[in-house]
C-alpha cells in the first residue's frame, strides 16, 4: 500500500527508448508480512487533497486508498485541479467526507467530453470502500481499455488532448473579447462622432 499516490510521486522514465511512468517516494508505504494475506493500517498519513475518505474517519483502510488517491490524480490530470478544496484542513476534510461524486463530475465540461473515463471516476471515487473498484476493474473498464494500449501513452494522450481543448477554449474566450471590445470600440466611435 503507497499511501502517498499524487502528481509529485509520478515520475516519467526513459529507459532503452522506452518511455514509462513510475510511482515514486515509498516512505509512506506499508509492505505486508509474508503471513499476512492483507495489508490494513489506522495510520492518518498522504497527502490531504489526495485522502481516502477512511482515512479521514480514522478506520482501519487497505489497498483500496491508493484507488482512491489515483481517482484524485485522474481527475487533476484530466481538468488541472483538485476535485476537492477547502481553505482549512477540516473543511477539505469535511468537503471529500461530504462529496456527491457523480454531481461532482457532471460539473466537469473537460469529463463529459469522455462519458467513459466519468463512468471510470464514479466507480473510483466511491466513499465505501467495499464498493470501490479493485485495480483489476479499472484495468478492465473499457475506458482504459479501448482508448489506448499503454500506460505511458495514456497519460500522454489524455494531457496532449487536455492542453488542445484548453487551448481552444482560451482561443474562443479571446475571440470573445475581441468581438467584445470591437463592439464597444464602435459604440464608443460613435458617441465620440455626435460629440
Amino acid at each position: 500500500m503507497h499511501r502517498d499516490i499524487k502528481p509529485e510521486n509520478i515520475l516519467l522514465r526513459t529507459k532503452n527508448n522506452v518511455k514509462s511512468v513510475v510511482l515514486s517516494d515509498f516512505g509512506l508505504a506499508k509492505i505486508t508480512a509474508s503471513n499476512q494475506s492483507v495489508v490494513k493500517s489506522r495510520s492518518v498519513c498522504g497527502s490531504d487533497f489526495y485522502l481516502a475518505p477512511e482515512i479521514i474517519k480514522k478506520k482501519e483502510y487497505g489497498i483500496k486508498i491508493d484507488i482512491w488517491s489515483l481517482g484524485v490524480l485522474i481527475f487533476f490530470i484530466i481538468t488541472g485541479k483538485v476535485p476537492f478544496t477547502g481553505k482549512t484542513a477540516s473543511e477539505l476534510y469535511n468537503n471529500i467526507l461530504k462529496a456527491n461524486i457523480p454531481e461532482l463530475l457532471s460539473k466537469e465540461k473537460s469529463l463529459n467530453i469522455q462519458p467513459g473515463l466519468k463512468n471510470l471516476l464514479e466507480n473510483i471515487l466511491v466513499h465505501d470502500p467495499d464498493k470501490r473498484f479493485t485495480c483489476s476493474d479499472i484495468l478492465n473498464h473499457r475506458w482504459i481499455r479501448g482508448t489506448l494500449t499503454s500506460c505511458e501513452f495514456k497519460i500522454f494522450n489524455s494531457v496532449s488532448y487536455i492542453k488542445k481543448f484548453r487551448l481552444e477554449k482560451i482561443r474562443s474566450i479571446v475571440e470573445e473579447n475581441n468581438k467584445e471590445n470591437e463592439i464597444k470600440n464602435k459604440s464608443f466611435e460613435k458617441g465620440k462622432e455626435k460629440e
